[in-house]
């Protein structure tokens, strides 16, 4: 139940829209408070009013922006990035009305993909049987990703995918923890960015077929590119560093061992000596 808001006065008297307090505005969007705080710092959501008790107080216009962020990650799965341009009406993409209308097809296509679904069961349910704790969801929803009952299949997938983490090393009790994962939502945000500058560039005209294909095939098939590229890197670095590491360990081993070898030269000469002058 929301609670009662406050009614504020502007110079000439005339009352201003009734603002609400953080957790109105969570239990009327069914967004999280700890989610509305990411998307203030992250400049999706404008701050909210403070009052003389330093109380933030929240208007029409908030709610407006949760539901337009809402739908466009469900709808159009943009990265928030691209969601703060729309938002903002700063977008630096240029897209042809030909353009535009593959791009409606994609977003259609991959609206019916399972990953855009909501799932069966209640999230909250599902996160119960995960054995998520309130920090990790506390955490999801810090780098964007909800478990609450605006989530989606794909937000379940990656609950599942992180309690797999958790059970073969990146635990709880090594430090890790889904915050860790925002480093992927960058790269994620990054590649988007990417991609849509080489779709606005290079690809000017394109069939419905072509554009069924883009989301069908090459979508799905640079995603297993960036796979592969990130196992290749991977495995390069390591073996780098350990052969490095094993270069500058040579000469200290060769050092030593030159050092032990002239002790022992030193030792039997001495007892060499020690044996001609007892002879003698």
């Amino acid at each position: 139940m929301v609670t009662k808001t406050k009614r504020t006065q502007t110079k000439n008297g005339t009352a201003k829209p009734a603002p609400y307090r953080i957790k109105d505005v969570s239990e009327l969007t069914g967004v999280s408070r700890e989610t509305i705080r990411f998307y203030i710092n992250e400049g999706l959501l404008p701050p909210p009013e403070k009052s003389a008790r330093n109380m933030g107080w929240y208007t029409e216009r908030h709610i407006e922006l949760l539901h337009l962020i809402q739908k466009l990650q469900r709808e159009q799965f943009l990265p928030l990035k691209a969601i703060k341009s729309l938002v903002h009406g700063s977008s630096d993409f240029e897209f042809t009305a030909q353009q535009e209308g593959v791009l409606a097809q994609i977003r259609h296509q991959l609206s019916f993909g399972s990953r855009g679904l909501l799932p069966s069961e209640k999230p909250s349910a599902i996160a119960r049987d995960l054995g998520l704790t309130r920090k990790e969801l506390k955490e999801f929803s810090e780098i964007g990703l909800s478990l609450e009952k605006d989530a989606t299949v794909s937000d379940i997938e990656v609950a599942e995918l992180w309690t797999k983490l958790k059970k073969n090393g990146l635990s709880e009790d090594r430090g890790f923890s889904p915050k860790d994962l925002g480093y992927l939502v960058e790269l994620v945000d990054l590649a988007v960015q990417q991609e849509l500058r080489l779709f606005e560039k290079k690809i000017q005209m394109m069939s419905p077929d072509e554009g069924s294909r883009l989301s069908e095939i090459v979508i799905p098939t640079l995603s297993r590119v960036f796979a592969i590229l990130h196992e290749r890197r991977l495995g390069m670095f390591i073996q780098r560093y350990l052969e490095q590491r094993a270069e500058t360990r040579a000469p200290k081993r060769s050092a030593t061992a030159t050092a032990r070898g002239k002790a022992a030269s030193q030792k039997a000469a001495v007892r060499k000596a020690t044996t001609r002058r007892a002879r003698a």
